[in-house]
């Protein structure tokens, strides 16, 4: 009760001021009203659904709901569909681990600092996936300790439509954000910057990430980073009439269908920051970057032998169900 007082003064006494676990430690309900784009709680493991559920369990309930129902819709064989459900299982894990990484970070950048009730709420509200993205950028701009925080995502499975749509509101939330942050200059790319180059997971999907603009300021200099992951299934499973959205420059035509998009801010010198990891051999394994040129136009030219080695690597990471389609797109792109 005391804590609930509090928040509504300018800053806590100082007894509490300096007990950080204190006072973030609380379990915390997530929003009824969440919103379907809404960022992964900061602190995942505390969070839980008015059921009592946790976030994660519910998460991943809702994950499998959707890969099943979404996959059915558009006939895709049930390999593919448990092999999605895994990818974006994984995914949830991979951002659960970070955010609790972030928060413990950020635990430790506020020993022994004033909160004022602004940054305290806003705290409160990344905890629970409820802040929106200005107050997350204030967040980590205040804090860079943190090194990323998420501030939007969407789950997308077999939906070219949602996912377009998905992308389009990340861009009203980018320029609504570009007008209204006045702690920094939002600075948008006239061309994205491939920050990581496109690799298959062990699930078979295709993960990119890339750089769309920057958020700087005297004191600051933060990334905005996007990361899109998406499958391209077989074409005997792929019904026709949905679009074809990549052709390689051997004039080949491929249907990949989308997963998930996702969106955080990191800071630039995130690389010497105490706490950073890799994320290279963390749930995923990066079996190889220059796959799909029409992706990464620039693409060197193999020899035979690393032609070979190239595709090698690349299959060993893709469940033995789906190495089929996946060996042909690869021959199509390096023939």
């Amino acid at each position: 009760k005391l804590i609930l007082i509090m928040k509504y003064l300018d800053r806590l006494p100082p007894h509490l001021q300096f007990d950080p676990d204190g006072l973030f430690a609380n379990p915390i309900e997530y929003p009824r009203d969440a919103r379907p784009e809404a960022p992964t709680p900061l602190d995942p493991y505390l969070v839980h659904h008015g059921d009592g559920t946790s976030y994660i369990e519910n998460t991943v309930e809702a994950i499998g709901a959707k890969v099943e129902s979404a996959g059915r819709v558009i006939g895709l064989d049930e390999d593919h569909r448990k092999s999605v459900a895994k990818e974006l299982t994984t995914d949830l894990a991979v951002r659960v681990v970070r955010n609790e990484e972030s928060f413990d970070r950020l635990r430790d950048s506020i020993k022994d600092r004033e909160l004022d009730r602004m940054m305290i709420e806003i705290i409160e509200k990344a905890r629970a996936g409820a802040a929106d993205p200005q107050e997350l950028l204030r967040l980590i701009t205040e804090h860079p300790d943190m090194i990323s925080v998420e501030f939007f995502k969407r789950t997308t499975p077999f939906d070219p439509s949602e996912h377009s749509d998905a992308e389009h509101l990340l861009t009203q939330i980018l320029d609504t954000l570009q007008q209204s942050f006045y702690d920094a200059e939002i600075i948008y790319f006239d061309a994205p910057v491939i920050t990581t180059k496109p690799f298959y997971t062990e699930n078979g999907a295709l993960v990119w990430k890339q750089k769309i603009g920057e958020a700087k300021s005297q004191y600051s200099h933060t990334e905005i980073i996007v990361k899109y992951s998406k499958i391209v299934p077989s074409s005997k499973r792929h019904p026709q009439g949905l679009p074809i959205n990549l052709v390689a420059p051997s004039g080949s035509r491929v249907n990949m269908l989308p997963l998930a998009i996702s969106a955080y801010f990191r800071v630039a010198d995130y690389k010497n920051r105490p706490g950073y990891n890799s994320p290279e051999g963390e749930f995923r394994e990066y079996v190889g970057s220059d796959t799909i040129d029409a992706l990464l136009p620039q693409v060197d030219t193999m020899d035979k032998i690393d032609h070979l080695i190239e595709i090698e690597s690349v299959l060993d990471a893709i469940p033995p169900n789906m190495r089929e389609v996946y060996a042909n797109l690869l021959e199509q792109h390096f023939r």
